[in-house]
């Protein structure tokens, strides 16, 4: 009689885990679903996924009769992302001491991988966010007074409004709940707390990570802020019987880039309305003015 054991159901309890752990990551990860997502374009066999951006300014002119109208240039550049995040975390456990634990021992420490998986996606897109942001005027924690000048550099770049995000740190959401409008509802807040999301300021949905530091916040764009994964969290595993009977080294592995878009286009402008962006700040990412 055929019996199915543990050689033919192997290979599908990787991909099992697998999938539990590209769960544990989209849940854990406060930022991830807030960006860009271009996996789909993170083939096998690149090495950066390119997004094209139109640089040219038309301008609209009035031709006069029977008179040619002016032949405009157009130009296209591009952002490059590069997916050279080639994030792993192994580990090994003796067998004779896990089988002393009353834990669950190797679950507890795939999800315990798959969340710190998370925490470095979130660490990074705060990272890049920091280095291609326009940056505000106004300084100090997030007030009546910095959260509108933000939303107006936005929307001045033509980031659409209903888009935007608002991430804070623990120390800044403090802050954020003794600003009026944010705790009531009945004005301009919301008072409903979706999966990830605190609520709403001014129509732009608040998120808090811990990645961020105290005084540094950012809002912005999805389409301003990307991220792609050539390789979602994968599980592999191999036999290491000198740790003990069916001790096994255990791996948890992901390949991705972050981009930070849209990056010094003609038409985007600073915080102050009138000066023109330079060529590494993004026009949908504005920053605070502490860090």
């Amino acid at each position: 009689m055929a019996v199915t054991g543990d050689t033919q159901l192997g290979p599908t309890k990787q991909e099992l885990i697998s999938e539990i752990a590209q769960r544990a990551l989209i849940s854990s990860s406060t930022l991830l679903a807030s960006a860009r997502d271009v996996s789909v374009f993170a083939s096998k066999g690149n090495s950066q996924i390119s997004f094209p951006k139109n640089t040219t300014l038309f301008s609209a002119e009035n031709r006069a009769s029977a008179a040619a109208a002016t032949i405009q240039d157009v130009d296209f550049s591009k952002d490059t992302m590069d997916l050279d995040q080639r994030m792993i975390i192994a580990w090994l456990v003796d067998s004779d001491d896990e089988i002393e634990s009353r834990l669950d021992v190797q679950r507890e420490l795939i999800d315990r991988a798959a969340r710190e998986h998370a925490r470095d996606v979130d660490a990074k897109l705060v990272a890049e966010m920091e280095a291609s942001a326009i940056t505000t005027t106004t300084a100090g924690s997030p007030s009546q007074d910095v959260v509108p000048e933000m939303r107006r550099v936005l929307l001045r770049n033509k980031a659409n409004p209903n888009n935007l995000w608002f991430a804070v740190s623990p120390e800044d959401e403090e802050a954020l709940l003794k600003i009026d409008p944010f705790v009531g509802a009945d004005k301009y807040g919301s008072a409903v707390i979706p999966s990830g999301v605190l609520g709403t300021l001014y129509g732009v949905k608040v998120l808090m990570t811990p990645e961020l530091s105290s005084g540094q916040y950012f809002m912005y764009e999805s389409e301003g802020i990307a991220v792609g994964f050539q390789r979602r969290p994968q599980f592999d595993e191999d036999n290491r019987p000198e740790y003990g009977p069916g001790a096994k080294i255990q791996v948890l592995g992901q390949k991705y880039g972050v981009q930070a878009l849209q990056l010094g286009v003609p038409g985007g402008f600073k915080a102050d309305g009138t000066t023109a962006l330079g060529a590494a700040e993004s026009a949908l990412i504005v920053k605070d003015n502490n860090v």
